[in-house]
């Protein structure tokens, strides 16, 4: 089956791209994997924009956009079951080395462990719901038995998932046809899930003609109004952060699959390379871990008004609280100050070095670049609503302000360390390694504060801003960037950290 396969993409895009009989399979599979996934992404936008957008209307498109994403996970765990076995076939062939490694893949994989556990934990509750509804509704039992297949399906494409990439880690995979179609569509699926739930909350969320939910027993389950609401409101966030890390983790899979058949050489350069830079570092100093314990009280001090202050919006006071805006505001400024002044120190305690590039940009280089540029705009719009006087606080102007700035240093530091590094790096710097664990620190709590509160904070921090859907979504870049920048400062981190 698979040499049919490669037949009859050669014989169909041989005339319109010509090239030598012995790179042709592999060339080929790489132009109709990125056409293939550039056409499934325009279908998917189209598809389940038009039926989230009419969800719960009538009970067909309710029921048509349920089998649509049914098709799409049975393709994506075929497509991960694939992936794995092969993958486990050739896994003895070739390994990335732990230097040529991104350093913070293991802290990657303990949060898509984490992401998936909490999807689990989701789809569970869903399992327990609509087992009782069958029992207790025999009249809406095929819509029941119809959305507990839909559940299943997901926990065990999420299970394929998570032991695909664990397993692959450090893997450098044969890129063949197979190969670049599985990846593509197991992407494929990740999009179609997270565009469709996007598009759900955006259009579905609110509209009056429930239709299929009135008549279905999931909202009125005991199940659903003692556990279910609670958890979701937990358990939601962290599906959109498992399949965008799950989708980086496949794509790095993809660009490490072109080191194959060039790990000898590559492997030979990263050992000199590295014996070079870790000769003196035999000679680190002792009581670091001390220093990096102080670091991460540090970082967690900074940020604790900022926590304080979104518990009390949360549990004490009304979001319309003027004045626990106010310290929301200055909790933030004051924690953007400090983070500019940390990077600016790092930032010359790295230049004053002699630099040696010993790596091209990875892909979550790219992704903090385009999360970045969300981060920017989600400022700008309170920028500009400050300047007209639209804010509930006077302080959001120079919150917007630093946050700002500390964001586009923090994005130049995070990709410059990871292309580049100082001499102190050959020895170990408790100091630069210190200042990336408070980094760690404060993206992190930004990420779980954004995670789960930016959207109220948005709705009543802007007192004449109608449009807030434009403004909720920059809210997913917003969150990425604050994740990924927080693995980049791991990465950093573990760099720089002496033996």
């Amino acid at each position: 089956m698979r040499n049919i396969l490669q037949n009859v993409l050669r014989l169909l895009l041989q005339p319109l791209f010509p090239m030598s009989r012995r790179n042709t399979t592999l060339r080929d599979g790489e132009i109709v994997s990125k056409l293939f996934l550039s056409h499934v992404f325009a279908g998917i936008v189209v598809l389940f924009g038009v039926l989230s957008g009419q969800k719960a209307v009538v009970n067909e498109v309710f029921f048509g956009k349920w089998t649509v994403i049914i098709l799409c996970i049975c393709v994506g765990i075929l497509a991960a079951l694939s992936l794995l076995i092969s993958s486990c076939r050739q896994r003895q062939d070739v390994h990335i080395t732990a230097e040529d490694e991104d350093p913070s893949i293991n802290l990657q994989l303990v949060f898509l462990w984490g992401f998936g556990l909490a999807i689990l934990i989701y789809l569970s509750t869903n399992v327990a719901i609509y087992i009782q509804c069958a029992i207790d509704r025999p009249d809406d039992l095929p819509h029941s038995i119809f959305l507990l297949l839909v559940t299943v399906l997901y926990i065990l494409f999420t299970v394929c998932q998570v032991v695909l990439l664990t397993y692959n880690k450090r893997s450098i995979l044969k890129p063949t046809i197979q190969f670049h179609f599985s990846i593509v569509c197991i992407l494929a699926v990740n999009f179609a899930l997270w565009y469709s739930s996007t598009m759900h909350t955006l259009f579905a969320t609110g509209n009056k003609t429930t239709g299929i939910q009135n008549r279905s027993c999931y909202h009125s389950s005991e199940i659903q109004k003692r556990l279910g609401r609670k958890l979701s409101l937990i358990l939601l966030p962290p599906q959109m952060e498992f399949y965008i890390l799950a989708s980086t983790l496949l794509i790095s899979l993809w660009l490490n699959s072109k080191q194959y058949g060039t790990s000898e050489t590559t492997h030979g350069e990263s050992v000199i390379n590295e014996h070079y830079l870790r000769e003196p570092r035999a000679q680190s100093s002792t009581g670091v871990n001390g220093k990096h314990v102080l670091a991460v009280i540090l970082g967690v001090v900074i940020n604790i008004p900022i926590v304080i202050s979104v518990v009390l919006l949360d549990f004490a006071y009304e979001w319309q609280n003027t004045n626990v805006i106010t310290s929301f505001d200055v909790s933030e400024t004051l924690s953007s100050i400090l983070s500019f002044i940390i990077l600016c120190v790092s930032y010359h305690k790295i230049g004053s070095n002699s630099v040696i590039t010993i790596r091209t940009m990875l892909l979550r280089d790219y992704i903090l670049i385009l999360s970045s540029t969300g981060e920017i705009a989600f400022l700008m719009v309170g920028l500009l609503e400050s300047i007209t006087g639209s804010t509930v606080s006077a302080a959001t102007l120079v919150n917007r302000i630093c946050g700002m700035l500390e964001i586009f240093l923090q994005t130049h530091l995070l990709i410059s360390t990871n292309r580049q590094i100082g001499q102190e790096f050959r020895s170990g710097s408790s100091f630069i390694s210190s200042c990336a664990m408070i980094l760690v620190v404060s993206n992190l709590t930004y990420w779980l504060l954004d995670s789960y509160n930016k959207y109220y904070i948005t709705s009543y921090r802007y007192i004449h801003y109608k449009d807030l859907n434009v403004v909720n979504l920059l809210i997913p870049l917003v969150t990425f960037y604050r994740f990924f920048s927080a693995m980049a400062a791991y990465s950093m981190y573990k760099r720089y950290k002496p033996n």
